[in-house]
């Protein structure tokens, strides 16, 4: 009862002033609040912060079209929403230290600028994330990746400023993104 009454009050104040961003930062949720995917959040909400949660799921995220920021490390996470795809105007996405393994959602992202996956399960780094989004950070530390696939920094036509990944980083690619 008590978390559920922390997420109303929550919701309340922020509704009340007509904030943009809102912080539901551990709370214990396992599930997405359905009050949070209704008016008028879904229309004047830009950031949106669930770190520290038990969420499995994402489910009804892609209600909130006018998300730019959505933070949700540190939770059980097993891939990057489907539903994310929705978000049209979504800029950052940090799924820091979950469990995702596979990151091909990413890809359908277009208008992402700076993704946090560090401290997933993520073992293949796929090059069409990079190609088919407007990604400029790409951040995947502590991922057990045996792959970067040299295409990344030599083919195509993309804005990608910093790959952030200390674990595999072979020297020839090294140079080119210091």
């Amino acid at each position: 009862m008590r978390q559920q009454e922390q997420v109303y009050r929550r919701l309340a104040e922020n509704n009340k002033w007509k904030k943009t961003s809102l912080e539901l930062r551990g709370l214990s949720l396992q599930i997405l609040p359905v009050s949070l995917l209704r008016e008028p959040f879904h229309t004047i909400l830009r950031s949106l912060d669930l770190s520290h949660n038990r969420l499995v799921t994402l489910h009804g995220i892609g209600s909130l079209k006018c998300l730019e920021e959505l933070s949700a490390r540190y939770n059980s996470l097993t891939e990057i929403p489907h539903e994310a795809r929705e978000l049209r105007n979504l800029l950052v996405l940090d799924l820091a230290h979950n469990k995702i393994s596979d990151v091909s959602q990413a890809a359908s992202l277009h208008e992402l600028k700076t993704l946090n996956l560090s401290g997933n399960e993520i073992c293949y780094l796929r090059k069409d994330i990079v190609f088919k989004c407007n990604l400029e950070k790409l951040h995947v530390t502590k991922n057990p990746i045996r792959n970067v696939p040299p295409e990344i920094f030599t083919q195509g036509n993309f804005s990608l400023k910093k790959l952030d990944n200390s674990q595999v980083m072979p020297m020839s690619l090294s140079r080119i993104i210091n």
